[in-house]
């Protein structure tokens, strides 16, 4: 009897030492282990896996972070039936100067004490791209007395599409294009043609107004319009 009882106990000892060696034996593994959000990129899926014999919840949490990080969800569990997760980490670019930035991501376990322990580190990168800019040249333009036309170049100097949109208010002046979309360093050519066919002799001003989400500019012209003096008439006889 002795003997039964000694075997009964001496088994629960080994289950119990297996249940507990187990449970210092899991593990965490995310995949993949680093991202690059490159320059417009927001949210990434990420793979969380338990390792080893999870014989009770393997409680997951978040355990530092960028302040430029969110990650959903920040606490799971991985058990013997859902060994793996998915996480998306989205990075968030608003507020933040132009640059590279690169953070890492601690996920920890926490233990059958309570204790948070740290486990896996994703390291995670992007660039905040510099904002459109909008730049015209000539900056202003003066027809004269015989200039018809004048080709501005419109240009986006940063890194983000810029779309803008012209008015030539002057009656006497038209663009050949109103409106546009250009990518990082993309250049536009605008003609702007002068009209003096029913135009009182004289000096006229005027301004021709690029907006964009990148600036805005006002580009002033003028332009000459005289009356040449007729020829004296001769009289044949």
């Amino acid at each position: 009897m002795k003997t039964k009882l000694f075997k009964i106990i001496f088994f629960l000892i080994i289950i119990n030492a297996l249940f507990v060696s187990s449970a210092f034996a899991v593990g965490l593994s995310i995949s993949p282990t680093s991202h690059d959000y490159g320059r417009t990129e927001e949210d990434y899926t990420f793979r969380a896996e338990g390792l080893g014999i999870l014989w009770e919840e393997l409680e997951i949490r978040i355990f530092e972070k960028p302040t430029w990080v969110s990650v959903n969800p920040t606490r799971f569990f991985l058990t013997i039936f859902r060994l793996q997760r998915n996480v998306v980490i989205t990075v968030n670019r608003t507020g933040l100067a132009p640059g590279s930035y690169e953070g890492t991501v601690t996920f920890a376990m926490v233990d059958i004490f309570g204790s948070i322990i740290p486990a896996v580190d994703i390291t995670v990168s992007m660039i905040v791209p510099n904002p459109p800019q909008l730049s015209v040249s000539p900056d202003s333009y003066n027809f004269g007395e015989t200039g018809t036309s004048c080709q501005f170049s419109v240009q986006n100097t940063g890194e983000i599409t810029l779309n803008w949109s012209a008015t030539a208010p002057p009656s006497w002046l038209t663009l050949d294009s109103y409106v546009g979309s250009l990518g990082q360093g993309a250049l536009q050519f605008v003609t702007a043609t002068v009209n003096r066919g029913a135009l009182a002799p004289g000096t006229y001003t005027g301004t021709i107004s690029f907006t964009s989400n990148g600036g805005n500019k006002n580009i002033p012209v003028s332009m000459t319009f005289l009356v040449s003096d007729p020829e004296p008439f001769e009289d044949p006889t």
